[in-house]
């Protein structure tokens, strides 16, 4: 279980009094169950002649038999929610701030997203050519039914990531100035003997060398939340660092 500090920031008002008769606004204390489920994949791509992505290792190949126990308690977390009109809200926590409104069976969805797409891009004149590209995505969301004070639900995180490299397969490297690939293939590839990208040689197909690696992640956690009565400004103040729950996410810590 993640156990990290939870800061409840950026929850300022412009009055001294949080929540009002709003039923939906106000502060609430979350609870997670402790069991949840997590799902994880992973792919990889390439076309190296003398090289191959790993074969996945089932559990019917291994001699090794896995068995572990584990028992804990109800993890906490503390979010403010308010209102912005239209039907729509804002709930923040753990220095996130997500934007919610109510789906077509009446719960309410509230979602968090960041992402990070970056390209770099190198090529000489002489015909050699680098391409690294990055992206990566991660979505954090509460569907929660509300029933007076009450929410129960469920809160989900997905986390995705690609990186991907081609290069040129032959080059002049003394004109260039390249002498070996750019590529990290040894460290995603395995091969029965020597290989890589020799600027010299034909080493992949197509006239370029490229390699793509990627994986995702989704863990389904259920959850519930009761609206507290704090009122005042104060009285938030004194619960910024409550609650035992917190995730590595965006800005979050």
């Amino acid at each position: 279980m993640m156990r990290l500090s939870i800061a409840l920031l950026g929850l300022g008002s412009t009055t001294a009094c949080i929540g009002g008769t709003n039923p939906l606004e106000g502060v609430w204390v979350f609870f997670v169950d402790a069991d949840y489920d997590t799902t994880s994949d992973s792919d990889c791509s390439e076309n190296y002649n003398d090289a191959d992505c790993p074969a996945s290792i089932s559990d019917e190949d291994s001699p090794w038999t896995f068995e572990s126990t584990e028992e804990q308690d109800t993890d906490t977390f503390v979010a403010q929610i308010v209102g912005i009109g239209g039907g729509q809200a804002i709930m923040f926590v753990n220095d996130l701030i997500l934007t919610g409104e109510k789906n077509d069976s009446g719960n309410w969805l509230f979602i968090y997203e960041d992402f990070q797409n970056v390209d770099n891009n190198s090529s000489h004149e002489a015909g050699y050519s680098f391409k690294q590209s990055e992206e990566s995505s991660d979505v954090l969301s509460f569907s929660l039914e509300q029933k007076r004070g009450s929410f129960t639900g469920s809160m989900e995180l997905t986390s995705q990531a690609t990186m991907s490299w081609s290069e040129s397969d032959v080059w002049n490297s003394a004109e260039v100035g390249m002498s070996s690939s750019q590529i990290p293939a040894n460290s995603y590839l395995s091969s029965e003997g020597m290989f890589g990208n020799n600027p010299v040689a034909a080493d992949c197909s197509e006239g370029l060398c490229g390699l793509s690696i990627s994986g995702s992640s989704q863990m389904v956690i259920g959850v519930t939340a009761e609206r507290t009565d704090v009122k005042n400004e104060g009285d938030l103040d004194a619960l910024e660092d409550d609650g035992d729950f917190g995730w590595n996410l965006g800005s979050g810590d």
